[in-house]
């Protein structure tokens, strides 16, 4: 019989006390609260590809549409990304209109967002006017029939007023803006493929792209790059690049360093883990064979 002095230390890690693994997890979550760190997030093919277009194409005055489709479960994930891209067409002049396929977006927008979009608006100096510079549309019901509508008379489709009531003939920016064909660029939400699918095959003629949550990147990318420029996922990783390309390292680069250590940890944890329960497995059938070969 094995005695607990003469175990192994494989053994012993394979009956550790589960209170020392939460412990642990919980560290490392405190860490990542108490010292948030901003690593680097060196941009790639698809966030160059977006960043570039604007920079080449848009000029003061062009209208960009960011359907804000982003739910507080996936904030982290475009949130960041979202308002690196606004202070991208801001710094090229031109106006920005929110739109969103989901209701929880508009609050969101409303509440959260500012927070983080303000220190860049503040290092680059830039003060958007509501109502000339930009100006949230709210939600619109309908999902690709709302879309559809967006396409053909976004007046109509939003009942010719803003989020707040006021109506678009107050607004300088919806002047010209009517249909499709006045806007630019459109940065679809992609808390969803289904959100992006709507954008392409009801509002076809602006191109477009989108940044993703990890799990609906990879249905984004049969449209790469016949429909969409360059798909703006995973969500979050993107946003950190997006935030590397206008020059600050903000939430999502913050969150890049939580997601790294925390996943890191993960990964080591569900390595070992399999680890010893095949090396205990192993072993518990070499002693079978030991016991069975014996003698009596």
């Amino acid at each position: 019989m094995t005695t607990q002095s003469s175990k192994t230390n494989v053994e012993k890690l394979m009956n550790i006390d589960p209170r020392i693994i939460y412990t642990t997890v919980f560290i490392i979550i405190g860490i990542t609260v108490l010292f948030p760190l901003a690593v680097p997030a060196p941009p790639t093919e698809h966030t160059i590809a977006v960043y570039e277009w604007i920079n080449t194409n848009v000029r003061a005055g062009d209208n960009i549409l960011i359907d804000y489709s982003i739910s507080p479960s996936n904030y982290v994930e475009m949130g960041y990304g979202s308002a690196a891209f606004a202070v991208q067409c801001f710094q090229k002049g031109a106006h920005v209109i929110f739109t969103a396929l989901i209701a929880d977006s508009p609050p969101l927008l409303l509440n959260k967002w500012p927070v983080d979009i303000q220190p860049l608006l503040d290092k680059y100096n830039l003060k958007p006017v509501y109502g000339v510079d930009y100006a949230i549309l709210g939600y619109v019901a309908g999902n690709e029939v709302g879309v559809a509508s967006m396409a053909t008379d976004m007046w109509k489709a939003f009942g010719s007023k803003d989020y707040y009531g006021t109506a678009f003939s107050k607004l300088t920016i919806m002047a010209s803006i009517h249909t499709q064909y006045d806007l630019k660029f459109v940065l679809a939400g992609g808390g969803s493929t289904a959100n992006v699918e709507y954008f392409i095959r009801q509002m076809p003629v602006p191109p477009k792209s989108s940044f993703a949550t990890g799990s609906t990147t990879s249905d984004l990318y049969p449209y790469y790059p016949g429909q969409l420029l360059g798909v703006l996922g995973p969500g979050l990783t993107r946003s950190a690049e997006y935030e590397t390309l206008v020059g600050y390292a903000g939430g999502g680069h913050i969150w890049m360093f939580a997601s790294t250590l925390i996943y890191g940890e993960l990964f080591i944890l569900l390595i070992l883990g399999n680890v010893l329960f095949w090396y205990g497995l192993m072993k518990k059938r070499y002693s079978s064979r030991r016991i069975s070969g014996m003698k009596v």
